[in-house]
């Protein structure tokens, strides 16, 4: 949000995160989970459309899931 106006480092020192910690975040690969979200955003949106955009969290497992 504001990466742009005054750099990184402000912003990590009011969190107290080191700079080499975000820099190892941003470059490092994404993990298997990060991966599997990915996968099932896809049956999620479309078990969610389905069902008018009113289902809950709950309710779009036991559909996925069946």
């Amino acid at each position: 949000m504001y990466k742009h106006k005054w750099g990184i480092e402000p912003i990590l020192r009011v969190y107290e995160v080191a700079p080499s910690t975000y820099y190892s975040a941003i470059s490092r690969q994404p993990s298997k989970s990060k991966l599997d979200d990915e996968k099932l955003k896809g049956e999620i949106m479309r078990v969610f459309k389905a069902n008018y955009c009113v289902y809950g969290s709950r309710k779009i497992f036991k559909t996925a899931k069946a």
